[in-house]
């Protein structure tokens, strides 16, 4: 019983310890987006949501669609939005942001290909200037708020 009960207090203990090693600094956290919304503008944009323990959520949207006859009502068009969990790391100065899944297939595809965001901080703006792998695009992500809105912390800790 007592070796029992010293794996699982060590099992605690490491994975304590490890989820500690991955805080994201306070200035990292919060709601960061590269418009004022999903909906801003006629581009495409993005929206980050990172907490401290490194996880997070990414969410895009396509550019505004155009209507084939040319008209426009002045009604909002109807935009593709798609997000999905990540994973995040700060290391010298550098964040790194990966795709995260259960799934050990879709992970060993992601894995695979490599595909990630790295991202350096400019604490004037503030903002974040990400970098997409293997694409190499680049989207810079300003702070809108310090807070993870309740509904992604609600869907971070549901389990999978």
């Amino acid at each position: 019983m007592w070796c029992r009960l010293g794996w699982g207090l060590l099992g605690s203990v490491l994975h304590v310890a490890a989820q500690a090693a991955f805080e994201l600094p306070d200035h990292l956290t919060g709601t960061w987006g590269t418009g004022a919304s999903l909906y801003d503008g006629t581009g495409p944009q993005g929206d980050l949501y990172l907490m401290a323990d490194g996880q997070g959520v990414m969410a895009g949207s396509g550019p505004a669609p155009v209507r084939v006859d040319g008209k426009d009502d002045g009604k909002l068009a109807v935009r593709a939005v798609i997000g999905f969990a990540v994973r995040s790391t700060w290391q010298d100065d550098v964040l790194t942001i990966k795709p995260y899944t259960d799934d050990p297939v879709q992970a060993a595809k992601l894995e695979r290909v490599q595909a990630h965001f790295t991202c350096t901080y400019d604490p004037a703006v503030p903002s974040l200037a990400c970098t997409t792998y293997p694409t190499h695009e680049l989207f810079v992500f300003k702070r809108r708020s310090a807070d993870v809105p309740a509904e992604i912390v609600r869907m971070l800790g549901a389990p999978r």
